[in-house]
C-alpha cells in the first residue's frame, strides 16, 4: 500500500511540473527584429526561414506589414519588431524609424534609389518615434547634416 502511494505522489509531481513547464512556455516570447524594405517584404529573402523559425504564418505577416507601411514610400528602410508568445497564433508588429546612417546616405545621395519623398517618409517616420512636429524633426535633422558636412566628415 505505501508503494503504490509513492507512486501516485511521484505521478502527481510529475502532472504538476509538467503543467508548470507548459504555463512556463505559455508566458515565454518570441522577438525578432529585422529591418525590410517598405512593400518590399516579398522579396526580402531571409524573412520567411525567419517567420517559420518562430512560427509566424508567412503570408498574414505580408499582409499585416504592408497594411501598416501602406503610407510610406517603396525602399525605405523600416525596422521591424514581431513580438509573438511561443504558443500564441497571434503576432503583434511594431515600427521603428530607419537609422540615421540611411537619412544621412539619403542627403549625401549616397542612396542612389531614394528620392525626396522617401526622405520626406523617413524623417515623418522618425518624427512620430520622436513624438515631434515633422518640421521640428527635418530642421534638427538637416542642422545636423550641415555640422557634418562643416567638418568635412565623409
Amino acid at each position: 500500500m505505501h508503494f503504490s502511494k509513492s507512486l501516485l505522489a511521484d505521478y502527481l509531481l510529475n502532472k504538476q511540473r509538467e503543467k508548470a513547464k507548459l504555463e512556463a512556455e505559455m508566458k515565454m516570447i518570441c522577438t525578432m527584429r529585422q529591418t525590410i524594405p517598405a512593400w518590399e517584404s516579398r522579396e526580402h529573402g531571409p524573412l520567411a526561414s525567419l517567420l517559420g523559425q518562430y512560427y509566424i504564418p508567412i503570408q498574414e505577416f505580408h499582409k499585416e506589414f504592408d497594411r501598416l507601411v501602406a503610407q510610406w514610400s517603396a525602399g525605405v528602410p523600416i525596422p521591424v519588431k514581431v513580438v509573438k508568445k511561443l504558443r500564441a497564433a497571434e503576432f503583434r508588429l511594431t515600427f521603428s524609424s530607419p537609422s540615421v546612417p540611411f537619412l544621412i546616405d539619403v542627403v549625401r545621395n549616397e542612396a542612389s534609389k531614394i528620392d525626396r519623398i522617401q526622405l520626406y517618409d523617413a524623417i515623418r517616420l522618425k518624427s512620430i518615434e520622436l513624438r515631434k512636429p515633422v518640421q521640428s524633426t527635418a530642421r534638427r535633422f538637416f542642422s545636423c547634416i550641415r555640422s557634418f558636412r562643416h567638418l568635412a566628415i565623409t
